[in-house]
């Protein structure tokens, strides 16, 4: 699966690039979501419509 096919929805803080994934899809999903940390964007993680965390890249 690419980052294509993940149900992202993405948005712009200060000119960084921040990524929206639910819980349920970072779970189904961790080595796309681990290539955009990589890349160097933001992931923001939902639960229930509800954001939980942001993972942030080192």
């Amino acid at each position: 699966m690419n980052v294509k096919e993940l149900p992202l929805t993405s948005y712009k803080s200060d000119g960084q690039q921040v990524f929206r994934v639910s819980s349920a899809d970072l779970h189904k999903n961790l080595k796309v979501v681990t290539d955009l940390l990589t890349e160097g964007h933001f992931i923001e993680i939902t639960k229930h419509k509800r954001k939980i965390g942001l993972i942030v890249p080192y």
